[in-house]
């Protein structure tokens, strides 16, 4: 199963401020630019949940659930 995903030209501090999420200075560190418009299997990609009432950003793996 592949999928289309939305990319934009925001940095990743834009993206924290416009989802209201916390900025750590470390995160440029932990986050790749994603410059792809599809995601495979077995590939990864940014994305935003809410844990806890927080949102956070990751980067998850695409792929089947074994």
């Amino acid at each position: 199963m592949c999928g289309r995903y939305e990319t934009t030209k925001m940095s990743w501090r834009e993206i924290y401020e416009r989802y209201s999420m916390k900025w750590d200075d470390s995160l440029p560190d932990r986050l790749s630019p994603f410059e792809k418009d599809e995601i495979f299997p077995t590939d990864d990609a940014p994305v935003i949940y809410e844990q806890d009432g927080e949102r956070q950003l990751e980067p998850m793996h695409w792929g089947w659930v074994r």
